[in-house]
């Protein structure tokens, strides 16, 4: 956003100039441009949020000060702006679809060239591409509206075309145009995210001018965006990827959806491996759109779990260095682990609100995506040897700041947050219960470095890129040996080999097994409550062994000590499937559906999820949520066993054999009988019952 206190007194707005010091807008020559009163303060709105995307409902807030007005009012302001501005194209105010306008401008000092101030770029927080370079590959065509044929792109637009997409480069912090060819851009970004946005602001550009054209010919444009160090030459395989848009596409690889997979503005769908013959591998691909503005498919909860729901936001940095970053997230990571010890309180998982990391989000957009009735936030740094924290706690539903402090805490060696996270969970409680909070006994990572080492692994480890879940291997394995006391590490390696086997990516589930729990004995041994380790270890038992009963035991362990873990709720839930205890299973797994509605394995949650409504015969809500599920990981044969079953029990018969179909193209060897004797639910009636209805849908016995 533009400040008071700026070293720039000029806003550069396409043709036009705004003075920040006088006020005015002016156009190339000088001369002042005089708007409307009510369009002047839109601008001025504007101006003050510049970069920033501004709601409607703010724009009445600030310039009708609540009187009831229609849409109609502020369409006819921004209109007259961009006559004002000479903003033909729509590239420097800009519709942002379902949120409102975003001014794009360059801060300057009079003669000299101007320096972008758009919204910072985000990098992944575990740096896995700070070396890399992301590349976009533009491919146009054209074609006539009257019939199928395609031809080489009138000059004309072509060159419509690439004057919006040079403005739009330029307003991109660290973009560039690095290739031009005949029907093709290349485009490089210095952040996979940048990369993204870029190419769905063309497609957004794409949409509006080719649907109000009156033109013969439509011009078509299909993106691929790839990281340059994943499989050599970054703009060759972007190419690649926009060889498979289909109409008006873009294509995202494996590397570059682990970096943007969840976040709010991106909705993607997983197209499955696609073979390039050039790179001599198979690489997961996926499609890419704005986030539909579309109903929730929300959790059902019983009454007795309708608790206060909290979420805690990764604290912001008053520095741009990477310790301040990581220190944020470690605040988070203790204040959800002593918050998620409670009984009275839903904690949203942490994965999921890590996603609005650095987005200045509204506490509003919180509360809806989160479905949370309180948000945690914050800013930290650290100076002179000191921890300085900001905190607050806000009510969604009012707006209202139940709670602010700040406090500062000298740092004595090794590194220490338990002291202030005990502090902001002791008042978060209090001003929530009005009553004390639970002390529990914390195990931080001691070393920063290591921290930031473990934020890496868990990001590799959620990814559906193979390369990428190695990685997390590697690491794990080095912060073992670099702290072989510590259970957090043993912890997650225990996980990792679970979600091996989860993925498919294991030919040797026994193996897994043993080396699962032989990380979990040695994490338990250090800490027998360490809730991830016990839910682990549950996991092996219920999946790999067979062991319901010693399972629950973990579960229930792990849930005494941590109510809202979400993992061990889902897996919980699902050993109840197994079972055939359906209303049992549906509250478990219902629940850690609420807590985890960003979470980057979101289909996983939601395929078990679809299970437990198989096993209570809820069959239309297991078809719904295998369905969310694929739309995650269309590969998954666990979701799709379950959507072809719900849709068999739904007399859906010919879409439940069509779906069969899919599951034995990608599991051509799968048997009836193979399956049942690995199934934890071959003792039960259900599993039996569950093995016919596959038989009945064509599956080979």
């Amino acid at each position: 956003m533009v400040k008071e206190g700026r070293a720039h007194s000029l806003l550069r707005l396409g043709k036009c100039s705004y003075s920040l010091e006088h006020e005015y807008l002016q156009d190339l020559n000088g001369q002042q441009i005089t708007l409307r009163p009510q369009t002047a303060q839109v601008f001025k709105h504007l101006v003050d949020c510049v970069g920033e995307v501004v709601s409607k409902e703010q724009l009445i807030n600030a310039v009708w000060q609540g009187l009831s007005v229609t849409d109609d009012s502020i369409v006819q302001c921004i209109s007259e702006i961009r006559r004002a501005i000479q903003d033909v194209d729509r590239t420097v105010l800009r519709t942002v679809p379902k949120k409102g306008y975003r001014l794009v401008a360059f801060s300057e000092e009079p003669d000299q060239s101007p320096t972008p101030v758009e919204p910072r770029v985000d990098l992944d927080v575990s740096g896995d591409i700070r070396d890399e370079i992301a590349s976009v590959y533009i491919s146009l065509s054209q074609v006539d509206r009257q019939g199928p044929h395609t031809r080489n792109v009138d000059a004309g637009l072509k060159a419509e075309f690439k004057s919006f997409l040079e403005c739009t480069v330029r307003t991109m912090s660290s973009g560039r145009i690095a290739r031009e060819d005949a029907d093709s851009f290349v485009l490089e970004f210095n952040a996979a995210s940048a990369a993204v946005d870029c190419a769905l602001i063309i497609g957004n550009w794409h949409s509006e001018t080719q649907s109000t054209s009156s033109d013969s010919v439509q011009l078509m444009i299909c993106c691929g965006v790839a990281l340059g160090k994943a499989y050599g030459n970054g703009g060759s395989l972007a190419k690649a990827l926009a060889d498979l848009g289909e109409g008006n596409a873009t294509v995202l690889s494996d590397r570059v959806s682990g970096c943007v997979s969840g976040q709010l503005d991106y909705d993607l769908t997983d197209i499955g491996d696609h073979f390039f013959s050039e790179f001599g591998k198979k690489i997961r691909c996926f499609k890419v759109g704005l986030k539909a503005d579309q109903a929730q498919l929300l959790p059902l909860l019983n009454p007795e779990d309708l608790l206060p729901t909290i979420a805690v936001i990764p604290f912001e940095s008053r520095s741009a260095d990477h310790t301040s970053t990581a220190l944020g997230e470690i605040f988070v990571d203790d204040i959800v682990s002593l918050l998620s010890r409670s009984n009275d309180l839903n904690i949203i998982s942490r994965l999921s609100t890590t996603r609005f990391r650095n987005r200045g989000a509204t506490l509003e957009e919180i509360g809806s995506v989160l479905q949370a009735d309180f948000v945690v936030s914050g800013r930290c740094s650290e100076r002179a040897g000191y921890i300085l924290v900001d905190v607050e706690l806000a009510e969604v539903k009012s707006g209202r700041i139940l709670w602010a402090d700040q406090t500062e805490h000298r740092q004595t060696g090794a590194f220490e947050t338990t002291e202030i996270s005990e502090w902001v969970v002791s008042s978060v409680k209090r001003a929530i219960l009005n009553r004390e909070v639970f002390r529990a006994r914390s195990n931080p990572v001691t070393s920063l470095a290591s921290y930031t080492l473990l934020m890496s692994a868990v990001s590799f480890m959620h990814r559906l890129s193979p390369s990428d879940f190695e990685k997390a291997r590697e690491l794990l394995e080095h912060l073992i040996q670099r702290m072989p006391n510590h259970p957090v590490p043993l912890a997650w390696m225990a996980r990792w080999h679970v979600l091996r086997v989860q993925q498919g990516w294991s030919q040797l589930p026994g193996r897994e097994a043993a080396a699962a729990l032989n990380c979990t004995n040695r994490a338990l041994d250090l800490d027998p409550e360490n809730v991830l380790a016990l839910v682990s270890e549950g996991f092996v038992l219920t999946n790999l062994l067979r062991q319901l009963d010693e399972a629950e035991m973990r579960y229930d362990g792990a849930l005494n000590i941590s109510p809202n873990d979400a993992v061990g709720r889902l897996l919980r839930g699902t050993l109840f499937a197994f079972r055939g205890e359906g209303a049992r299973a549906m509250r478990d797994t219902e629940r850690s559906l609420h807590l985890t509605p960003l979470d980057p394995h979101r289909f996983f949650f939601l395929s078990l999820s679809a299970s437990a409504c198989i096993a209570a015969g809820d069959y239309e809500r297991a078809l719904k949520l295998s369905n969310m599920s694929l739309q995650g990981n269309s590969t998954h044969t666990s979701t799709l066993r379950v959507k072809a079953v719900a849709q068999m029990r739904l007399n859906q018969v010919e879409n439940a054999r069509n779906t069969g179909r899919k599951l034995m193209k990608l599991q051509p060897n799968l048997r009836i009988r193979d399956w049942l004797k690995s199934s934890p639910s071959n003792e039960y009636a259900i599993g039996r019952e569950f093995a016919e209805t596959l038989k009945d849908i064509g599956i080979p016995n």
